[in-house]
């Protein structure tokens, strides 16, 4: 038995806004898909969530976790500086204290991880090295409205360490049906506050996942939201796994970048009851990526990671296929690479690429304060560098200023107001948690 401290702290910050205002238009491309060679680590399967845990040697370290059996492995990466990727082998392996269905994972960078699972469902920390736990993550009572098989199948913690991010599969028995080949499933998107084992929920906003892209036979066809990545500019990028049975193709793959402007916050107890019924706005979402993945009928993408910056200023993200322990004809223990470009204003100052200069790109300057950018253009840098000197700063705010034209009776905020950070409200609660290993 474990005792811990867990403390939640509310801080409001000004200057990085968890849920950026506008999201920025970032694109992906495929880079290539291996085989995972599983000579020094046999009986690997059911790869289902994945993370980068950063470079060994001349090689990129990341780690799988496989659905059953609360195993994980780590496995290195050999890939070209413009991310196309040659091999994948896996390296070692630790079993978990639990034997949860895992899905999602995020390293913590201190040895720890987050795990998503569908059992309880919930959110648990563990040890990489040993496997043993390290924490428990309070979950919101609605998620207990899970359906079999559907919970909380992603995870995605922002770089900064701050925000994390979880979801369920497909709709909440309480939140309406699953999707079919007209019509999507309405799931939650939960944000976390906190950092390290401790964290408190936050927002919770609600994600229509699209329709089945065809419907085939001799499988149940379905579609729910697979996983979630932290984009470098604090944006969300979902996955969503389409299957049709036996159709082609089999499987398609989509990515969306997520916008909360203007959604509702569902984590008011009206919609502890469920959405059916109710009033609000779910998060937009713009397409960056609905194909096959991993080969022309597709395979089983389950879990994406954000990797490191590439020579190009672009970033490389890992993907891996969960072979249903060899009973998916179609899906292997394959590793898919991508190459995650980020956007370049057509417009000085547009930095949320919507071809206007205005207070949107404000909040899109403040929230990616602070960032490096890959190089720039004759209009600028990528994102919110307007001046294409790899950084965004505050010269970026000058650019962004000196290009804005405000409709009447509006001020143009000056830099010292925009880069204070106010601590609005700081609340400590701290309470004994224990946790059995």
């Amino acid at each position: 038995m474990i005792r811990s401290i867990r403390t939640a702290v509310a801080v409001g910050v000004l200057l990085l806004a968890a849920t950026p205002a506008h999201a920025t238009t970032w694109s992906i491309v495929d880079r290539g898909a291996v085989v995972l060679d599983t000579n020094l680590v046999p009986n690997v399967a059911e790869m289902s969530g994945v993370t980068y845990l950063g470079v060994e040697g001349n090689l990129l370290r990341f780690a799988a976790v496989q659905d059953s059996g609360g195993r994980v492995v780590n496995f290195d990466v050999s890939a070209t500086a413009g991310g196309t990727i040659n091999a994948a082998t896996a390296v070692s392996s630790v079993t978990l204290a639990n034997s949860l269905d895992f899905e999602g994972v995020a390293a913590l960078g201190d040895g720890l991880a987050l795990f998503s699972e569908e059992t309880t469902p919930g959110v648990r920390a563990y040890d990489l090295s040993s496997g043993a736990a390290a924490g428990v993550v309070d979950m919101p009572a609605v998620y207990s409205h899970r359906r079999s098989n559907k919970g909380l199948e992603s995870l995605a913690l922002s770089r900064d360490g701050h925000t994390l991010w979880t979801g369920n599969e497909e709709a909440l028995t309480i939140d309406g049906p699953l999707a079919s080949g007209s019509a999507g499933t309405t799931v939650r998107l939960q944000r976390f506050a906190g950092g390290g084992v401790d964290w408190a929920a936050a927002e919770q906003y609600a994600y229509q996942v699209e329709p089945i892209h065809a419907i085939g036979f001799g499988a149940t066809p379905r579609r729910g939201l697979s996983d979630l990545m932290a984009l470098p500019d604090g944006s969300l990028l979902t996955l969503e796994r389409s299957f049709a049975g036996l159709a082609s193709p089999v499987y398609v793959s989509g990515m969306f970048l997520v916008d909360f402007e203007g959604a509702t916050d569902i984590s008011d107890a009206v919609y502890d009851s469920g959405l059916t019924g109710e009033i609000y706005t779910p998060v937009g979402k713009t397409s960056l990526y609905s194909k096959p993945a991993g080969s022309s009928v597709g395979q089983n993408l389950e879990g994406i990671t954000l990797g490191p910056r590439l020579a190009n200023g672009s970033w490389l993200v890992m993907g891996v296929v969960d072979d249903s322990g060899g009973d998916d004809p179609v899906s292997d223990n394959t590793v898919i690479a991508f190459e995650l470009a980020p956007p370049k204003p057509s417009l000085p100052g547009d930095y949320d690429g919507d071809g206007e200069v205005d207070l949107a790109d404000l909040a899109a300057w403040r929230g990616s304060f602070g960032l490096t950018m890959p190089a720039g253009n004759e209009h600028g840098g990528a994102g919110a560098d307007g001046n294409a000197n790899g950084v965004v700063d505050a010269a970026d705010f000058t650019v962004w200023r000196d290009n804005y034209a405000p409709p009447a009776a509006t001020t143009v905020p000056e830099p010292a107001g925009v880069v204070v950070v106010l601590l609005a409200a700081i609340s400590v609660a701290t309470t004994w948690r224990g946790a059995s290993r």
